[in-house]
């Protein structure tokens, strides 16, 4: 294995402290979402010292049902000093963090590759659960301290903003809530009573939890709070996004517009009453949740049915009421949608970053020619031993045992660790499809004396891989290209499409001086915009997430106006891009608003000749040292003072 890898054994340690006197009374649990949540279990006259201690940056976690739903349920307490967990999970933390960062540590086990490396070991237990000591053996690279911190700033950085903007969107939506029970639900008698099921269209998706694609286009909305992305839609409006089963009867509950999809067993509300909004409705069902866990149907797993969700009461307000409520909330839940875009393309770049900092794709590079190094010693490892093979009806040994050889052992350990690391289920599915066919996970145990058969089997699925690996693997050029144009600074113009006029004269400064397509991008101007045929979304995340942006951001009130403008100007905040305001003119620095400082000097179009001429030479000198262009002072100062002449002319 690889000389950086370490087993979790030898960087983590159990912790088994008991609440022996039972003072301790916070009750958690861990979610399949990878964070803690408070206990729903009635604890009235439990026992709870038994109950496990877990403290601030120790980690809980639960290795059972691994394999079934090819996820490990794992968190870092950061929220709590001190909780109390069942004892039936496990607790551990960092033996010494001088050595790994509890944060790098969580991170890790965030990433779909440790879960697929899991439920691919989970696989022969008892339900798909995992033994500690096999938890324990998981492998996990670990850099040196400097690039662990580098990579927890980066990661941090994003999510702590995440965080910003949801503790925001949290807030204006409890002044929603508030405008709603002060306007209608506490004045019920004003309006007429209906039901949900009267005033509403419900409908069901047709996905199941494996049309989960990661770094998907479109958000995927399943019974799980986490919202997963799919590169499908089968909706695209407003609607009220309702969790319909759940173990615990806590059932997630969003409101969400634009393009999605959907799980089978979740609800799709959308009002078809003009008098009710769906942020009613969503608000109805919000003070639902408790009532659904004591009426919810089933035993192992709850579900909510269309005989629990259709008679809901639903106040249909006066038309007034109803007008000024919808009017108001609209233009709440404007600034929670816009924020939610915008905490997409944040998520999007969060790995993006990291992958800046970290070796994981050049790592991926190693990990395929390290594969294809262990498929050419098949003939090796085979000609080491002979196997069992029948003969005139009896299974008579005609050599060592497959299960007994060493270096059999390790070298099929090698193919699967491999294999695990290097494809993803729900991407390269037929690379799993050849592997679940044939069988690449044999246990050689001893029980089944066809080794033969199984050994072949085992070998012609790698000869399969083999021969495809480089149709459904990227090749070491397109990544390291990948990597190389990342680490490449771009200017992005952030602006209004209705400023156009304003921004092509920008446009053409920049490319007088030197910069291209290459390095330049304005979506207005079609040589240095969006290429045919592209997803505006998926390109604008994959420009946020795969460069160093400068961003130049064309400020007005059309600018503040533009949901999309607020979007880009959100992305680069939480990315912590550089950037330069211009103010168009009869817009004022006191007019600045959002993520840009109205403190930060920048330039103002309608500024005298010679503050103008300065500040577009502090721009340039940027440019230059940034993309290693030198524009001779005679050419510079023509090209600047055409550039002057033009936006004046405006």
């Amino acid at each position: 294995m690889k000389s950086n890898y370490k087993a979790l054994s030898e960087l983590i340690e159990k912790v088994d402290e008991r609440n022996a006197d039972g003072a301790i009374t916070e009750l958690i649990g861990v979610s399949i979402d990878k964070c803690f949540i408070k206990s729903v279990a009635n604890t009235n006259g439990t026992d709870l010292s038994k109950y496990k201690i877990i403290r601030k940056n120790e980690f809980a976690v639960s290795l059972m049902q691994v394999s079934r739903d090819s996820k490990i349920p794992i968190a870092r307490l950061e929220d709590y000093d001190v909780a109390i967990m069942s004892p039936a999970y496990p607790i551990f933390r960092v033996k010494d963090t001088s050595v790994v960062l509890p944060e790098y540590l969580e991170m890790w086990f965030k990433r779909p590759e440790f879960d697929r490396e899991a439920a691919f070991i989970a696989v022969g237990g008892v339900r798909g659960s995992m033994p500690w000591e096999e938890f324990a053996k998981m492998k996990l690279p670990v850099p040196p301290m400097d690039k662990q911190k580098n990579i927890v700033k980066a990661y941090k950085t994003i999510t702590d903003r995440i965080a910003l903007k949801q503790k925001i969107n949290d807030n204006l939506e409890a002044q929603a809530e508030a405008i709603y029970n002060e306007m209608i639900a506490n004045n019920s008698t004003n309006g007429t009573m209906s039901t949900l099921g009267e005033i509403s269209t419900i409908k069901t998706g047709k996905l199941n939890s494996e049309a989960a694609v990661i770094n998907g286009i479109y958000p995927f909305f399943t019974c799980s709070q986490e919202t997963y992305r799919t590169n499908t839609f089968s909706f695209d409006q407003e609607a009220v996004l309702l969790a319909g089963n759940n173990a615990s009867a806590i059932y997630p509950l969003k409101i969400y517009c634009g393009k999605f999809d959907v799980y089978q067993r979740t609800y799709v509300i959308s009002s078809n009453n003009r008098f009710v909004s769906n942020k009613q409705l969503y608000f109805v069902l919000k003070q639902q949740l408790n009532e659904f866990k004591g009426i919810s149907s089933g035993t192992t797993t709850k579900f909510l049915t269309m005989k629990i969700l259709t008679p809901i009461p639903v106040v249909i307000a006066p038309e007034d009421i109803a007008t000024s409520f919808i009017n108001i909330t609209n233009k709440i839940f404007e600034t929670i949608f816009q924020s939610q875009a915008f905490t997409r393309i944040a998520n999007d770049c969060s790995w993006g970053t990291i992958t800046r900092l970290n070796y994981h794709l050049f790592e991926r590079i190693k990990m395929k020619r390290e594969l294809l190094a262990l498929i050419k010693e098949i003939p090796t490892i085979e000609g080491k031993f002979r196997i069992f093979e029948p003969s005139a009806g009896m299974c008579i040994p005609s050599g060592e045992f497959i299960y007994d050889n060493p270096d059999f052992i390790e070298w099929k350990e090698a193919v699967e660790y491999e294999l695990q690391q290097i494809y993803d289920r729900t991407m390269d599915t037929y690379i799993w499809n050849i592997i679940n066919a044939t069988g690449v996970i044999h246990k050689f145990n001893g029980k089944n004396y066809d080794e033969r058969k199984n050994f072949n089997r085992l070998k012609s699925s790698l000869k399969v891989i083999e021969k495809n690996i480089d149709k459904y693997f990227p090749d070491e050029k397109s990544i390291e290209s990948k990597i190389t144009k990342a680490m490449k600074p771009k200017i992005f113009i952030s602006h209004s499409s209705k400023d156009v006029k304003y921004v092509e004269p920008i446009v053409e400064l920049l490319a007088d001086i030197g910069m291209t397509n290459d390095n330049l991008f304005c979506s207005s101007i079609p040589d240095y915009g969006i290429p045919l045929n592209q997803d505006i979304y998926e390109y604008l995340s994959s420009l946020f997430s795969e460069n160093e942006l400068y961003v130049i951001f064309v400020l007005s009130s059309n600018y503040y106006g533009s949901p999309a403008c607020l979007n880009e100007m959100g992305a680069a905040w939480v990315l912590k891009n550089e950037y330069t305001s211009i103010l168009l003119p009869k817009f004022e620095y006191q007019e600045i608003d959002g993520a840009v400082n109205p403190n930060k000097i920048g330039m103002k179009l309608d500024d005298d000749d010679e503050l103008l001429k300065k500040r577009l030479g502090e721009l340039k000198n940027i440019i230059s040292e940034k993309f290693g262009i030198s524009v001779p002072d005679m050419r510079w100062e023509k090209k600047r003072n055409d550039f002057i002449s033009k936006i004046k002319s405006l």
